[in-house]
């Protein structure tokens, strides 16, 4: 009996200790998994919270293609929600600051704190980056492509390729060229031997790693034109007779086919083409003119063979970007500004404004040689309506989120 009694006694204490063991693992297994998640959870806000400073540069970024006044010297913070349910919320804020020039080209300092919150745990995230704001009419010519300038071509401004190219051939009868700007390359200049290439005093060659040209966004102007422009499905039309008498309540004329343009406008005017824009006759602004004229093709900027005007005269700010839409294929001349016809079988060409094209082919970017005379008047587009500008990200760093604006 007794034996008996000891056996169970100790039957007892081993069930006890075998209970206090299991509590022990469990209470173990619940507090590393309840680490983890809350390991987890602070994961997952520190992600949400660099996603909403990642967004505040971007938007950033989207804001200045079209206002690059955009949040200048503006220190003060700004939240923005993003999103938020039960879980969940993210918010950025922005500092902005105007620094000194890149180049000569304007910059901005962005902060962007953006914060993370995922059941119960905060965090906090931070992106500084540096922008490089660039109006494409800052040069006479710009291309992503190669530019070629010939023999006996006189520029008075800034441009910028990726290849620039000067050709001269001995058989020209004026073999000089001259460039009254610099010369802003982003993988090589070729041919620049002097006298037969010169630039300005105080000019030179400029390498960037920057883009200039920034396309023509065919969603945005499409939907600015029927609010309040000309939207015309089809081809487009434009001379003597109507040039100035389309319904442009907000200066835009948006067309989802070709335009084929000539005549003198009055007033400022941007058409937007989804393909080609056709140059037919001189095309030009009046003296009384407030403003410039904006010729954007999705494609090319084509002066026709069917123009006769001698001397031809264009006073544009002219992009074509060479590129596809749901409706139209991609433009086999990859975004030119040519002319049609046999080369030097017309007279004078007389252009005064600035060029921007994409040039995504072997052809050259800018091809008006048809005419024996070439006259290139640069003029800024800064008259020009819904311009939009190339913003590059030259430095982008985390730092602390206590961190402040760069002194310069």
């Amino acid at each position: 009996m007794k034996l008996k009694d000891k056996n169970s006694g100790f039957a007892l204490i081993i069930s006890l200790m075998v209970a206090f063991f299991l509590s022990l693992l469990f209470v173990a297994a619940y507090m590393r998994s309840e680490m983890q998640l809350n390991s987890s959870n602070a994961l997952i806000a520190s992600q949400l919270a660099f996603n909403a400073a990642e967004a505040g540069i971007e938007q950033t970024v989207y804001q200045l293609k079209t206002n690059p006044k955009y949040l200048p010297n503006d220190t003060t913070p700004q939240v923005i929600p993003i999103s938020g349910n039960a879980s969940s919320v993210q918010s950025y804020q922005r500092q902005s600051k105007v620094t000194a020039k890149y180049f000569n080209f304007n910059a901005d300092w962005v902060l962007s704190v953006g914060t993370g919150i995922f059941k119960g745990k905060t965090a906090y995230r931070c992106i500084l980056a540096k922008l490089v704001i660039i109006n494409p009419g800052q040069f006479f010519v710009t291309t992503q492509g190669e530019l070629n300038i010939g023999s006996g071509s006189n520029i008075n401004s800034d441009i910028f390729g990726k290849d620039v190219n000067f050709n001269t051939f001995p058989g020209d009868t004026k073999q000089q060229i001259t460039v009254g700007g610099n010369v802003y390359y982003s993988n090589s200049v070729n041919g620049l031997t002097p006298p037969e290439v010169s630039l300005a005093p105080g000019k030179s060659t400029i390498q960037l790693s920057t883009e200039s040209f920034v396309g023509v966004d065919t969603t945005s102007y499409s939907d600015l034109a029927q609010k309040g422009g000309d939207y015309v499905t089809g081809d487009l039309i434009v001379d003597s007779s109507n040039i100035n008498s389309l319904p442009t309540g907000n200066q835009l004329v948006y067309a989802t086919g070709n335009i084929y343009i000539s005549g003198e406008l009055q007033n400022p005017t941007l058409f937007v083409a989804q393909g080609n824009i056709y140059i037919t006759n001189s095309l030009t602004t009046s003296s009384t003119a407030q403003g410039a004229l904006g010729l954007m093709a999705n494609q090319s900027v084509i002066v026709s063979s069917n123009a006769t005007d001698d001397p031809m005269n264009i006073d544009a700010y002219v992009v074509a970007a060479g590129g596809a839409n749901s409706q139209r294929q991609a433009d086999p001349l990859g975004g030119v500004f040519m002319s049609q016809g046999t080369t030097q079988s017309k007279g004078a060409l007389n252009f005064t404004g600035s060029i921007a094209v994409q040039s995504s082919t072997n052809s050259s970017s800018v091809d008006l040689n048809v005419y024996r005379t070439r006259n290139y008047n640069y003029l800024a587009n800064t008259s020009v309506p819904y311009v939009s500008y190339a913003v590059n990200i030259i430095n982008w760093q985390e730092v602390p989120p206590q961190s402040s604006l760069p002194a310069s």
